[in-house]
């Protein structure tokens, strides 16, 4: 099971910006149309072994990263960062419980993967309509949720909360081999679910 842990992160970020000077990589990944035409290019290989420095020490992804087992969602995780052009800041108000005798206060923050599909596009219409999220949120297999999540950053204009989803296709990639997590409240469609029709509300409301 391949989880993210905080270096992993960052590495993951500075590769996606390291793609700017790497033109001819991006182009070849955003090409792809499978996991498979990715595990066969070179710049999959020289993603899974870039370095970048801090403190003057060189560091990498885990070695995690390159076992046969993990391999499919390393593949999923550079196939879309290389279609992701740049990092969202988009924000979203909500209402939070406070300590005040009012109870409720306005909180901004920044819109997830999930949250930015339903916000307002052209015609006041969510960017990801209900049926379209409903076919990302029932994907099959992982050929079904690469090329669905492709579609997904697509009509984001490429333009993305990078963590998020980073975070949530390792989180589906875990769900879909190991079984989701008895708690509702700790799955990502449930998750995904909550932050797309909360946003969704949110934006019809307003």
């Amino acid at each position: 099971m391949l989880r993210l842990k905080e270096k992993d992160l960052s590495v993951l970020v500075d590769w996606w910006q390291s793609l700017d000077g790497d033109r001819r990589s991006r182009a070849r990944l955003r090409r792809a149309t499978s996991l498979d035409d990715i595990l066969l290019q070179e710049a999959f290989f020289r993603f899974l072994s870039y370095r970048m420095e801090v403190n003057g020490k060189q560091i990498g992804l885990g070695a995690e990263w390159s076992q046969a087992d993990n391999l499919h969602a390393a593949a999923l995780i550079c196939g879309l960062l290389a279609r992701v052009k740049g990092r969202s800041t988009d924000t979203i108000k909500s209402e939070q419980l406070n300590n005040n005798k009012d109870g409720l206060e306005k909180k901004e923050k920044q819109a997830t993967f999930a949250a930015q599909l339903a916000m307002p596009g052209k015609g006041e219409r969510p960017l990801m309509n209900e049926l379209r999220f409903q076919r990302l949120q029932k994907s099959h297999d992982l050929e079904e949720f690469f090329l669905q999540m492709c579609r997904a950053i697509d009509l984001l204009s490429g333009i993305v909360h990078l963590e998020s989803l980073i975070e949530d296709t390792l989180h589906w990639h875990q769900e879909h081999y190991y079984g989701a997590d008895k708690n509702p409240r700790r799955r990502l469609a449930v998750r995904w679910a909550t932050d797309y029709f909360s946003t969704l509300n949110h934006f019809k409301l307003a």
